[in-house]
């Protein structure tokens, strides 16, 4: 009789690995994001101040 509990584990283990990976893509991906909208206030607030104040276009 083949034991089924041994492919359950498996199973289990790959779907652990799945939502591992995926976990590390999305905080990958929000840390892209975040890192993007630092970068452009950044260069916002530099050209304001180059241009004293004015907002730029």
């Amino acid at each position: 009789m083949k034991d089924n509990s041994n492919y359950e584990i498996i199973e289990n283990d790959a779907e652990l690995k799945k939502l591992c990976t995926d976990s590390v893509e999305l905080i990958n991906y929000a840390r892209n994001i975040v890192q993007i909208m630092t970068y452009y206030s950044l260069g916002r607030w530099i050209v304001e101040t180059q241009q004293m104040g004015e907002n730029f276009i």
